[in-house]
C-alpha cells in the first residue's frame, strides 16, 4: 500500500533518486556536478518548507513526489 506524507529533510536522497529515474521524461537536466548540488538544494528547501509531498510504500520506499519542483520551480533552473 501506498501512502502520502509530507516529505521530510531526510527523504531528500530518496526523492533525487525517483526524479534520476525519469529525467529523460522531465524538462530538468542533472549532468555535472553544480546542476546536481543546486537541484539537491531545491529539494531540500522544498522538505524543509513543508511544499514537498512524497508516496511512500508501507517499508517507507519513497516512490513518487510532488513539489513545486515538479512544476514552476523548475522553469527556474539553469539552462547553460
Amino acid at each position: 500500500m501506498v501512502s502520502i506524507r509530507c516529505a521530510k529533510p531526510a527523504d531528500v536522497q530518496a526523492i533525487y533518486a525517483v526524479l534520476e529515474e525519469i529525467v529523460s521524461e522531465i524538462p530538468v537536466r542533472t549532468d555535472g556536478a553544480d546542476r546536481q548540488r543546486l537541484l539537491s538544494t531545491r529539494i531540500e528547501r522544498c522538505c524543509v518548507a513543508g511544499h514537498s509531498l512524497v508516496a511512500a510504500e508501507a517499508s517507507g520506499a519513497i516512490v513518487g513526489q510532488a513539489s513545486p519542483l515538479s512544476a514552476a520551480a523548475l522553469a527556474a533552473r539553469p539552462s547553460a
